[in-house]
């Protein structure tokens, strides 16, 4: 049986209090209703060329081809029915799909601005499953907030994440104290020698490497956050779980918007909220 849910999505962009340039993007697009969604952030690489080109033409160009080959095949299908599960066969057809969507992104941003890149980070919901694929290029990321614990889902493609890595298997997390450690991974992450720089981006490269795509189930009450590092540099995971925990997602962006500017504020910072109901 099918359990409807409803969607609210909750965005906002402010170029902080250091650039004089907002080289953030995002976007959010809803097809039937419920039936798809997709929730997608993009932060142009800072110091290379028209970073506010790339991160627009990427989302762009990502979400047209990703949404068209997905409506096109499940078109009549099950998405759009009261069928209860996906199977493998559905994986591999959206991965095949995203994989087609970045691909066409990172050529575009390459036809028109050469020396450019910019990360990707999206959620595809299938909104009658209750199903998400949480898909990402670079260091921006997503955050699923559910029963009252923060998860971040994705992994950044960075040299300073690739340490940390490390460092975390050498962790004892018999008593893991989660505001110390979220403080501790945020300044590890920040004050590494090689802070923000980054592997795997869309544009600049010549091609993705390699992309990240991860499956969830999503239920009532959960809450979806996509974020720039602009948020992720400044606030710590602890500060962004009792933001998230806000009675409306509205209140929760503008508190973390402005937690990111109270501390400096030295990025362009852009978060988007879903919100399961």
């Amino acid at each position: 049986m099918i359990v409807m849910r409803e969607y609210k999505i909750c965005t906002a962009s402010d170029k902080g209090k250091v650039r004089e340039l907002n080289e953030d993007y995002y976007l959010t697009v809803r097809l039937g209703g419920v039936d798809v969604i997709l929730v997608a952030v993009a932060d142009g690489v800072g110091g290379l060329m028209a970073g506010e080109v790339a991160s627009k033409m990427a989302l762009t160009t990502f979400s047209t081809v990703l949404l068209q080959k997905v409506v096109n095949h499940y078109k009549g299908m099950k998405i759009f029915d009261d069928s209860e599960s996906l199977d493998i066969n559905d994986d591999l057809t959206i991965q095949r799909a995203v994989k087609e969507a970045i691909d066409e992104a990172n050529q575009s941003v390459r036809r028109t601005i050469r020396n450019s890149g910019t990360t990707l980070t999206a959620a595809l919901i299938l909104g009658r499953l209750g199903v998400g694929y949480v898909i990402n290029v670079g260091d921006s990321r997503a955050y699923l907030v559910s029963q009252g614990e923060i998860h971040q889902v994705t992994r950044d493609h960075s040299v300073p994440w690739r340490d940390f890595e490390e460092e975390l298997k050498k962790m004892d997390w018999k008593d893991v104290d989660l505001e110390k450690f979220s403080e501790w991974k945020r300044k590890y992450l920040t004050s590494h020698p090689s802070a923000h720089v980054i592997m795997n981006v869309v544009g600049y490269f010549g091609e993705v490497g390699y992309f990240d795509i991860y499956r969830l189930n999503l239920y009532k009450g959960d809450r979806l956050l996509l974020a720039t590092d602009g948020l992720t540099d400044m606030v710590n995971d602890y500060e962004i779980l009792k933001a998230m925990m806000k009675e409306s997602c509205n209140d929760a962006v503008k508190e973390l918007i402005n937690k990111a500017n109270e501390k400096g504020g030295e990025d362009n910072i852009t978060v988007a909220v879903l919100e399961v109901s």
